[in-house]
């Protein structure tokens, strides 16, 4: 007999976890009271839960001091099942991680197929002595901020080396790419198996992604499908995603990949959450009320020595049989004993 399934629905910063590997334990989960709770919902009361599934929307690592990223370690630490997988948000916490990840697809496909834009990454200020290797003006993203957060356009080799004097204050890690005067930019949207493209273009700044844009639906092409097909097979289990382009002077580069916190087009969120509602009760199906056959491993190692055993025995009867005169009869022989063993073995699997 199964159980009806509860959703708790919870903030990352109102939450506490404790994982155990002992089976009885498990993952225990204290939710905290909400400061604004939904109405007549489980929200207006702490409580302690052990949960089977997640669907994880938070942006885990931010600005403003918004890191939970032990959270995130501790749900890995349990192997609980999510959408996203553990897995694919913590390869998504840092940027450099992911654009790594974006540069084996370009090397396995090609420029042509995969045009991901140029990048060059320093460690800290030190190597920040060296230009950039492409013309100014270029765009530097400082750390590991999304939505637009520490990135900056630099027009000159001075401005670069006053912002060299800024990352040496706390020595984090950056990067530099070409700057693209774009006409518009592209987000190639996927959840699960439905999949949305859309123009964006900025309507007061060049990060079109801070400020007012206007967003306008294009319809997808076996290129931008392609692009997000291949990041979901890098990024093993990222079933919510985005794909981030700018498309400049008839070009279009790639930018970066946004994980599950992405954001929802105003017009059509509700049926996004309708399609992030399926694939999320789809995972949950294939995990816990779909019957699977499970093969006992000590079992299946039986089996293998037989069948290597059986060969070698077979071996062995075709090499005595080779020395003798052949006849009508050795072959029959040797036919029906290689048939016997084939058949035990067969029944032994």
């Amino acid at each position: 007999m199964g159980r009806n399934p509860s959703n708790m629905q919870v903030y990352s910063h109102s939450l506490t976890l404790l994982a155990n590997t002992n089976s009885k334990i498990g993952l225990v989960v204290d939710l905290f009271k909400a400061k604004n709770p939904i109405p007549n919902s489980p929200q207006i009361n702490s409580r302690t839960i052990r949960p089977d599934f997640l669907l994880i929307r938070n942006l885990c690592y931010g600005v403003a001091n918004a890191d939970f990223r032990n959270l995130l370690y501790g749900l890995a630490h349990a192997n609980i099942p999510s959408v996203n997988s553990i897995s694919s948000l913590i390869m998504c916490l840092q940027r450099p991680v992911v654009f790594g990840a974006l540069h084996s697809i370009q090397k396995r496909l090609g420029f042509d197929k995969f045009p991901l834009i140029e990048q060059s990454y320093y460690s800290g200020y030190t190597p920040m002595k060296v230009a950039p290797s492409c013309q100014y003006p270029i765009v530097c993203k400082v750390a590991y901020p999304h939505a637009g957060y520490g990135k900056i356009k630099i027009d000159n080799y001075h401005a670069f080396a006053d912002l060299r004097s800024v990352v040496s204050i706390h020595d984090d890690y950056c990067t530099t790419e070409p700057y693209k005067e774009g006409d518009y930019d592209l987000r190639i949207q996927k959840i699960g198996d439905h999949y949305r493209c859309f123009k964006r273009v900025g309507a007061s700044q060049w990060k079109t992604n801070m400020g007012a844009a206007l967003l306008e639906p294009t319809p997808l092409t076996v290129e931008f499908k392609r692009w997000v097909d291949e990041v979901a097979k890098e990024f093993n289990g990222m079933d919510i995603f985005a794909v981030d382009a700018i498309h400049s002077k008839g070009e279009t580069f790639i930018l970066e990949v946004n994980d599950s916190s992405i954001g929802l087009a105003p017009e059509y969120e509700e049926q996004d959450m309708g399609h992030i509602k399926e694939l999320v009760l789809s995972r949950m199906k294939e995990l816990f009320v779909e019957e699977k056959q499970v093969v006992n491993e000590e079992d299946t190692i039986d089996v293998q020595v037989e069948l290597l055993n059986a060969k070698r025995e077979i071996e062995e009867l075709k090499a005595k049989l080779a020395k003798k005169p052949q006849s009508m009869t050795n072959y029959i022989v040797m036919g029906v004993v290689t048939l016997l063993i084939a058949c035990y073995v067969a029944m032994r699997w």
